[in-house]
């Protein structure tokens, strides 16, 4: 969204940019007086408006000198666009693709908590301690690069699918190195019914990247349990690729096909879920930078 404002010196000026508002069936306006036949408007359009609205206004002359001038602010926050049902209390596009931003950010923090978390689930899991797992899970900020591109793939929007999926990927690479340093230091050979559930694809297991999938969809188009549905879809992702380095780690083929072809099911699940749920939402309508 864009916030354009535009100076009117006399009446007819005014006449002019509401005739071109009627025209192109903006409502989002507003302007006051400031002066004798002085108006300042101000005009809330969508990013495909403004282009058509600035050609318009050029026509008509203004833009074209520093009285005249036009100025276009980012608006990044704003009301959801208008859909024929709303099934839940969304928010905006803005704000999604803002909140993605700053959490799938490929940075420090992020590098940081992801191999913290992994080398804490792959202690867990060589232990056979699922409580320790779980802690794991809690610290793994895995939500908003997941969830991130599958928005920004139903959206099209492939240029910013890139910078997500190559956070998601550094995520699922760093839980995989962990895995397999941890498993190299400690040097058991021990297979436990903990490291053998996280390599062998279950219903469950599909089950739960499903709905795990669609909880971080919702939680990130509402802002609710944001926390939670991350720790959701860490379960999906995290232990099995810690597995997949364990496995690489012990040199055993058994326990690395199977931890891959979870971990591919569980991303592949997630990611289905997550672009159905936007969709259901009313996201699905393209939108290009």
């Amino acid at each position: 969204m864009k916030l354009i404002k535009v100076i009117a010196r006399s009446n007819a000026e005014k006449k002019a940019i509401l005739d071109i508002l009627e025209k192109k069936r903006i409502v989002s306006y507003d302007y006051i007086t400031t002066g004798k036949r002085l108006y300042k408007f101000e005009i809330l359009a969508t990013d495909k408006e403004t282009g058509s609205l600035l050609g318009e206004f050029e026509k008509s002359g203004f833009g074209k000198s520093f009285e005249n001038s036009i100025t276009i602010l980012d608006v990044k926050a704003s009301v959801p666009s208008r859909r024929k049902k709303e099934l839940t209390p969304t928010i905006s596009e803005e704000e999604i693709e803002a909140d993605i931003k700053k959490g799938a950010s490929l940075n420090w923090v992020y590098i940081g908590f992801i191999s913290l978390s992994a080398i804490i689930i792959a202690l867990g899991l060589l232990g056979n301690n699922i409580i320790v797992v779980i802690g794991g899970m809690l610290i793994a900020p895995i939500l908003y690069p997941i969830i991130g591109s599958s928005y920004f793939l139903l959206k099209s929007n492939f240029r910013k699918v890139s910078k997500t999926i190559t956070s998601e990927m550094w995520g699922i690479l760093l839980a995989i190195f962990w895995g397999m340093i941890i498993a190299e230091v400690i040097n058991t050979m021990k297979i436990n019914p903990l490291l053998l559930g996280r390599s062998t694809i279950s219903f469950f297991d599909i089950g739960i990247s499903i709905f795990s999938g669609a909880a971080g969809a919702l939680s990130v188009a509402t802002r609710n349990l944001g926390e939670f549905s991350g720790v959701a879809i860490a379960v999906a992702l995290i232990p099995p690729a810690v597995t997949i380095g364990i496995g690489i780690g012990m040199s055993n083929m058994m326990l690395l096909s199977g931890a891959v072809g979870l971990t591919l099911v569980n991303l592949i699940g997630v990611h289905l879920a997550s672009i159905l749920t936007f969709s259901v939402l009313g996201y699905n309508n393209i939108k290009k930078d």
